[in-house]
């Protein structure tokens, strides 16, 4: 998959995602994570090798709840990818973030059909989006904006 995209323009539309990744633009890298591709997401940024900080883009300038699942899922794989808490600085945000993850780690589903973005998206008809959405580590690959603002492809194997 990362051929047919290596050298490419990719163009990646989102509601306030966009604005993160602005807000981000000064990082080395910008790392594109989802509840699709969160051990991907994490594991990427393990063999980068630099500080990580996680950005929840929200919606209509809000906290999103199926964004700070996001953030817990991300940081559990984290931890899964240093192997112990004690080498993670995690602030009380992100200690939220990751117990509501665990909270909801069997029942992702029905966590994000619960909070307003999916109840919105359900009542435009794209509860098959919600569902897709829900796909825990569905996808191996992560799109990585590089400091030069080129995209570059990463494939977790």
């Amino acid at each position: 998959m990362t051929n047919d995209i290596e050298g490419k323009r990719v163009v990646l539309t989102t509601s306030n995602g966009t604005r993160a990744i602005q807000k981000a633009l000064k990082a080395d890298y910008i790392l594109a994570g989802a509840i699709i591709n969160a051990q991907a997401t994490a594991y990427a940024a393990c063999k980068l090798r630099k500080d990580v900080a996680l950005l929840c883009s929200g919606a209509q300038d809000e906290f999103a709840f199926e964004d700070g699942l996001c953030a817990g899922l991300i940081i559990t794989e984290l931890q899964r990818c240093i192997g112990s808490w004690s080498d993670l600085t995690v602030n009380d945000i992100g200690y939220t973030v990751y117990s509501s993850y665990q909270f909801y780690a069997d029942r992702i589903p029905e966590a994000l059909h619960q909070c307003s973005g999916g109840k919105r998206l359900c009542k435009l008809g794209f509860a098959k989006d919600v569902e897709f959405c829900s796909s825990v580590n569905a996808y191996t690959l992560v799109p990585i904006l590089t400091e030069n603002h080129t995209m570059k492809p990463f494939l977790f194997e």
